[in-house]
Order: structure tokens, then sequence, then C-alpha cells
């Protein structure tokens, strides 16, 4: 029986990715192709649902199905919604309601959204330039910060949390907001948040961890995690974002403890 390290599986995944769908498609093609199959899978990784995750393959449209996408499929979608894909920071509200892949699944699949726009052939008819070749003073003014600054208030409390999100929906930054406004303080004044004093950390990266693991069915969408933190005593998606980064790699981390576990059972 021929031995793999994960990265080489993952690497075969991502070579035949149009057809690593379900478990019975995937070993029907990996038997014409004398590939691992299922089986080998989930001697890794524990199980098919956390190698697709790894992949970035799985989409909750809701909690009884997954729906996994080629790479055509989503090109045809964003051709098919091309109104709305080449308006970046609309995709996420649009697409949960129309149950169609998210934001997060088409940049993993491929690299980053214009990338993606790119390849659906819509870069071309998109009017915005992308705001990282854009200079802070031809494209905003101070009222324009403001004013995009109030009507994302939620986010803008944090500067990790805020530069996330404008990463992901094409705003301007954190480092622009100081360079108008002279600091992130200023910046927050200037909308209106008084800064307040940083707590003392209440969770190190390991206790968050463990406790996303316990918590592993709300990772695929976080606005689960934004609702289930809501009215039950867990860390906020706002704690995950300042220790890791991005949501993205709080579910990484989580995929690395379980994989941990699954190999070395106690």
């Amino acid at each position: 029986m021929r031995k793999y390290t994960n990265q080489q599986l993952l690497d075969i995944a991502k070579k035949h990715i149009d057809h690593f769908t379900s478990a019975e498609k995937w070993n029907q093609y990996a038997k014409e192709k004398q590939l691992p199959n299922v089986t080998c899978y989930k001697r890794y990784f524990g199980s098919w649902n956390t190698v697709k995750t790894q992949l970035n393959l799985l989409i909750y449209t809701n909690t009884k199905k997954n729906v996994v996408y080629s790479t055509k499929q989503l090109i045809d979608i964003l051709q098919r919604n091309h109104s709305i894909a080449i308006k970046q920071s609309y995709w996420h509200a649009y697409a949960k309601d129309h149950h169609l892949p998210s934001y997060e699944t088409i940049v993993a699949r491929f690299g980053s959204w214009n990338h993606a726009l790119s390849i659906a052939g819509l870069l071309d008819v998109k009017k915005d330039i992308p705001a990282s070749t854009q200079s802070p003073s031809k494209q905003y003014s101070y009222e324009t910060l403001k004013q995009i600054a109030r009507k994302h208030l939620d986010y803008f409390r944090l500067r990790k949390v805020w530069d996330e999100y404008a990463r992901i929906n094409n705003l301007p930054s954190s480092a622009t907001y100081s360079k108008y406004f002279g600091s992130w303080k200023e910046a927050l004044k200037a909308v209106g948040i008084q800064p307040t004093v940083e707590r003392p950390n209440k969770y190190t990266k390991k206790q968050l961890v463990v406790i996303a693991c316990d918590h592993q069915d709300l990772l695929s969408d976080s606005t689960k995690w934004r609702g289930y933190a809501s009215i039950r005593k867990i860390p906020t998606y706002q704690t995950y974002i300042r220790y890791f980064g991005s949501w993205k790699a709080v579910q990484m981390e989580v995929c690395k403890c379980l994989q941990e576990t699954t190999n070395h059972p106690i």
C-alpha cells in the first residue's frame, strides 16, 4: 500500500478539483485514474468533510445539505450574476439570499476576486479600479471616509476586524484612515467612536481553538458563529479575528487540531 503525506493528498485533490465532489464520484474517478480513493483520504484526515474543508470546497446552503461547486459552475454563476459580481461588496448578502457560493469560496478557488472576474470574462466591464491600485488622495475625501466608516460601523470599532472586513469588501484599510486623520484613534473619534483601552487577553490561542473544535458545526459560516455567540457565552467572531487575522485561519487551525486528535487518539 502506497504511503502519502497529507500535503501530497491535498495536491492530488487540487489537480483534479472538478472531480472532488461526492465520495462516490471521487471513488469512481480515482479508480479510472489510479488515484488514492476516499478510504485513503479518510485514513489521513479523519473524514471526507475535513478534506473538503481544507480544500475550501464545502458550501453550506442549509444545515442539512452540502453543495460542492466545480470551477466551471463557479464561472457560470459569476457570469449569470455579473451585475452583482462586479460590485464585490454586494456579493456577501446577495450570495446568502440566493444560496450561491460565498465570496471566500470563490477567492479560495481562484486566488483573488479580480482573478475570478478575469477568468469569467468580467474584469473588463468592472468600472471601479481595485483599491490597491488607487492612490488614497485621488480615491477618497475625508467626508467619504467618514461615510464609509459609519455605514459599516459594527466592524470599524477594532482595527484588526476592520482590516479583515475592508480587505474582503474592497474598502479603505486602517492605514488609509490613519494617514488621513493622523492616527486610528483620531479616525474613530471622527466617526463618533470613543477609543477604549484594550482589555487584557481573556483567552489563549489554544483555548480558542479548543472552543472552536467543540462548536465546529458553526465554523462553515462566520454569520452562524456571530449569531450563536451573541446568545451563548463563547468567544465572539471579533475575538477570533483579533487572534488569528481571518476566519479562514480559524477554520484551518481547527482542521489541524481535529486531524491531530484523529492521528493521536487518547
